[in-house]
């Protein structure tokens, strides 16, 4: 094949790459980002120079003219003001020196691409591109002069920009700008300072292979280090290209084969089925799918695995340490993480190192200066971002981190209070954290701090449940064994009776709890208990004991003195009676007070029976007397007298 031709469709494959990563950016770009914009600005022009130089060398692979697209080739140097602007933009989003620098130089190039396509003053029709042979006009070496010092101006950017820049955000320019000194420097040098100091050998467009380094380099930061936040649809894209790849090889290897043995309209409609059913009716797209997935957004999809299965696990366990071991080791497994450890907060307030849910001894606590910083603030400390200042404090804290052995400090909040830390050492391959990684830790820190929340109100529930059944254990025992009537009633309804209650009404438990309370009470008595009932619920001081007669089952009659008291059972108010039985009490008063009544009466008339002998043997006229057993008179008349 002709040396032009392996030149020139390698460029135009750059020019398509380039084009595409253009769009990418244009389409992603939610905040109109002047950075997004300015780098979308660097790929088209990019393209079309690629396009340009490519279609020059295919051109003159085939004998056509080439000059037109040989000063089309120019539009290469619109990339240094596009790239240049992107670098100033990258250090301040609303620099003004990069909207000069666009005011100013777009329209010198326009200018300078306009003299290249409709005059002789840069390029020439002797222009030969292989071997190499040039005639330049006579603003061509200024043109390339000064093109050249803005490729070193944007250079000399990049290196300032790079020494401002640490923590990830060094790491996820790093590549983008390596890649753009390449292109700078390759631009520089063939497409200016060989050109004015030789004016032969390498060809100036040539230079456009320098863009593939940075089209490389910017894509593997897209994968790796999340730059520009294009990866969805980069993987989306490259997946629709590889399946129309794919399905478009299909297509023409089943015509090849089929063709010559059923004809060409034939085995299109047999493939075309076929090809459907392998695409849509097997695994294999999703396959690819995934395939995609897991090379441009491995750690998303990873991320997203992590927090699915994280979510689920934290719901279900509520074991305080086995919750804490699971924080620790999902981290751990995910990420890579060779050491990760867990502090917990103690009742003191202070924070020692958890191993396998079992706080460690002092020696482990967690220094307080980073407990402090992560109370009041409540975000992640990552090592590579803290402040390079001097001040005591910024040391201090550094230096606390550094020492636990930490590259990132994670708070664990749920409410508003700081529950635990979660620390960090280095990964492995020494990958660095992401800004993803961060914030996806965070989202896990969030879940493991509300789990943990949980999982002690859960341990302290099972306590209190303990301790209330332990409590009901005691009083059931005691209610059952004691012989005084005990009842709960709440709206009219019996909730609880013992065993006595059933004793002296004469009623089942299952009966007493489905008729009518009140209706065990006496008639005289039903409305006056209503009213105790009514106005104990109210929380009025009333006497607390009272006695009523109450119907046992059968019409008998007996009676009881209550002793009432409202408690809150199932968070609702309910009314606590203890009633003893004082029937036997109150037949023996009956009986005694009947007694002491009869012997009132029979000395009342013993007494009326002596008066009335007394005054007949007073109206005798015959002497009478009695006498006692001590011979004593007890008795005489006046007669005798």
């Amino acid at each position: 094949m002709n040396t032009a031709y392996l030149i020139g469709f390698p460029l135009l494959l750059i020019a398509a790459l380039e084009l595409f990563l253009g769009l990418l950016l244009l389409r992603k770009n939610p905040r109109n980002s002047p950075v997004n914009s300015t780098t979308a600005a660097t790929a088209f022009f990019a393209a079309l120079w690629s396009f340009s130089a490519g279609l020059m060398y295919i051109q003159f692979a085939r004998g056509l003219d080439h000059i037109f697209f040989a000063r089309m080739s120019w539009v290469g140097w619109f990339t240094v003001p596009a790239a240049l602007q992107t670098i100033l933009f990258l250090g301040d989003e609303q620099s003004a020196k990069a909207r000069l620098v666009g005011k100013v130089l777009y329209p010198y190039w326009a200018v300078v691409l306009g003299l290249c396509l409709f005059t002789d003053l840069i390029v020439r029709r002797g222009y030969i591109p292989l071997p190499f042979r040039n005639s330049p006009g006579p603003l061509e070496m200024p043109a390339r002069l000064i093109g050249s010092m803005m490729a070193f101006w944007l250079i000399f950017e990049i290196i300032r920009l790079r020494r401002r820049t640490r923590g990830f955000r060094r790491s996820q320019l790093g590549y983008y700008l390596s890649g753009t000194v390449v292109f700078g420097i390759g631009g520089a040098v063939i497409g200016g300072l060989i050109q004015l100091f030789t004016g032969t050998g390498i060809e100036p467009s040539l230079s456009a292979y320098f863009s593939l380094p940075w089209l490389l380099t910017i894509f593997y930061a897209i994968t790796r280090y999340r730059l520009f936040d294009i990866r969805l649809v980069l993987s989306r894209t490259i997946a629709v290209l590889l399946l129309s790849f794919g399905v478009s090889a299909l297509q023409f290897l089943f015509f090849r084969l089929m063709e010559p043995i059923v004809g060409g309209i034939a085995s299109i409609f047999i493939s075309v089925p076929i090809i459907g059913v392998l695409f849509f009716g097997t695994p294999l797209s999703g396959s690819v799918q995934r395939w995609i997935n897991d090379l441009v957004l491995g750690d998303r999809y990873l991320y997203q695995k992590m927090l699915r299965q994280s979510a689920n696990a934290m719901i279900t366990i509520l074991d305080h340490d086995e919750l804490l071991r699971y924080v620790v080791e999902s981290v751990r497994t995910f990420l890579g993480v060779r050491e990760t450890s867990l502090y917990v907060r103690a009742v003191d307030g202070t924070f020692s190192k958890s191993r396998s849910g079992t706080a460690a001894g002092a020696g482990d606590a967690l220094p307080p200066v980073i407990a402090r910083h992560l109370a009041s603030r409540n975000s992640p400390i990552v090592v590579d971002d803290l402040p390079s200042g001097s001040s005591a404090w910024t040391k201090d804290l550094r230096e606390s981190v550094l020492r636990i052995g930490a590259e990132v400090v994670l708070p664990l909040v749920s409410k508003g209070q700081l529950l635990g830390v979660l620390t960090l050492g280095q990964r492995t391959e020494a990958a660095p954290y992401l800004p993803s990684d961060i914030e996806t830790l965070q989202v896990l820190a969030n879940h493991a701090a509300v789990s943990i929340e949980n999982a002690r109100l859960f341990e302290e529930a099972g306590r209190v449940r303990a301790s209330l059944k332990e409590s009901e254990d005691i009083f059931s025992a005691l209610a059952e064994t004691m012989s005084a009537a005990i009842l709960i009633l709440r709206s009219n309804r019996l909730l609880y009776v013992n065993k006595a209650a059933t004793s002296f009404t004469g009623y089942s438990r299952n009966e007493l709890l489905a008729n009518d309370p009140w209706s065990l009470i006496h008639p005289d008595y039903r409305a006056v208990m209503m009213e105790r009932a009514r106005s104990l619920m109210k929380g009025e001081q009333i006497s607390p004991q009272f006695e009523f007669k109450y119907i046992a089952k059968g019409g008998s009659e007996g009676w009881a003195i209550t002793t009432s008291a409202v408690i809150e059972m199932k968070g609702t108010p309910a009314l606590l009676t203890t009633m003893v039985d004082v029937t036997d009490i109150k037949k023996a008063e009956e009986d005694r007070a009947r007694l002491q009544e009869e012997k009132e009466k029979y000395l009342r008339e013993r007494i009326a029976e002596q008066e009335r002998f007394t005054e007949v043997l007073d109206t005798t006229n015959e002497g009478f007397w009695i006498c006692g057993e001590d011979v004593r008179f007890t008795y005489v008349n006046d007669a005798y007298c």
